[in-house]
C-alpha cells in the first residue's frame, strides 16, 4: 500500500515539474513581450535609451555537452549529460534530454551502485565501483524511471523528448 502512495507522490512530483518548466517557458515569452513593447524614452531624460528584448527560459543544463549544431541538412547533435551517483544519491534526481542524446553516470561513493530500470531493460548497468561510468544513448521518447539495484532507495528520472 505505501509504494503506491510513493509512485503516486513520484508522479506528481514529475508532472509538477513538466508542468513548472512548461509555465516557465510559457511565462518568459509573455515577459520578453511585454519588456519588448515598453516605450523605455522619455522627453525628460537627457540619455537616450533603446528597449531591449529578455527572455529567460529554464531548461536543465548539462554538466557536460557537446555543442549542439544544426548540419545542413538540418540534423542536430545530439548532447552528452553527466549525473553524478554520490552520497547514495543521483544528481540530478530528473533530468529531461532529446532523443538521441547521451547520459553519463559516475559513481564518486565508496559503495557499489547500479543505474537499473524500474521496469523493462532500457537501463542495465553492472555494480559500479568508485569512479566507474555507465553510459546510455536514448532512441526513444518516454519517461525512464531507475533506481540502484544494491540501494532500491536510490531513485531518479530520465524524461526523453
Amino acid at each position: 500500500m505505501n509504494r503506491r502512495y510513493y509512485f503516486i507522490g513520484f508522479v506528481l512530483i514529475v508532472l509538477g515539474f513538466v508542468g513548472y518548466n512548461y509555465y516557465s517557458s510559457m511565462n518568459s515569452e509573455k515577459i520578453s513581450t511585454d519588456v519588448s513593447e515598453m516605450d523605455m524614452h522619455t522627453e525628460e531624460s537627457p540619455i537616450s535609451t533603446t528597449s531591449v528584448k529578455t527572455s529567460t527560459v529554464v531548461t536543465p543544463t548539462p554538466t557536460t555537452s557537446t555543442t549542439t549544431t544544426v548540419s545542413s541538412a538540418g540534423t542536430i547533435t545530439p548532447k552528452t549529460y553527466s549525473i553524478s551517483i554520490q552520497g547514495f544519491t543521483f544528481s540530478p534526481k530528473i533530468i529531461e534530454v532529446q532523443v538521441g542524446d547521451t547520459i553519463v553516470w559516475t559513481n564518486k561513493d565508496g559503495a557499489p551502485h547500479t543505474v537499473t530500470s524500474d521496469t523493462g531493460t532500457e537501463l542495465a548497468s553492472v555494480n559500479l565501483g568508485v569512479d566507474d561510468t555507465y553510459s546510455h544513448t536514448f532512441t526513444k521518447a518516454d519517461i525512464f524511471n531507475y533506481h540502484c539495484a544494491i540501494h532500491p532507495g536510490m531513485k531518479a528520472t530520465v524524461i526523453v523528448r
